[in-house]
């Protein structure tokens, strides 16, 4: 969902002041935010590299779930909501694959030129001509 933010909160702390650690004993920041779209109601998620720059007033993609009492929000998934036609993705790759396949015929007769020379006919060497 896209959602314009009202307010935006880190810390790296808890309500005590102590650091906030992961289970496995890693530091981590707990991001709050406020959106329109949800009002008064606070959303909580982990602050990243990809929401580290988010302020007040910016307009973001994310995924916002129910955890309990809680709303929780994450990195949204840019998959979701893509519609992928596959039958005509399949269609159109039989197309290029036929393409590909005739462009292959036709060349096979066709003595290819070296792209890194000027001169498309390389130059015959004679094997008494090197002296060792």
């Amino acid at each position: 969902m896209t959602a314009t933010l009202t307010k935006v909160y880190r810390t790296d702390k808890d309500k005590n002041g102590n650091p906030l650690m992961s289970k496995a004993g890693k530091p981590y920041t707990r991001m709050s935010i406020k959106c329109q779209e949800h009002g008064d109601k606070w959303l909580s998620g982990f602050s990243s590299g990809w929401n580290q720059n988010w302020k007040e007033g910016d307009t973001v993609e994310i995924e916002v779930k129910q955890n309990g009492q809680y709303l929780n929000f994450e990195k949204s998934d840019p998959v979701v909501g893509l519609s992928l036609d596959v039958a005509g993705l399949k269609i159109r790759m039989a197309k290029l694959e036929a393409a590909v396949e005739d462009m292959n015929r036709s060349k096979s007769h066709e003595r290819i030129e070296n792209p890194f020379t000027n001169d498309p006919q390389p130059e015959e060497i004679d094997a008494a001509d090197i002296p060792f």
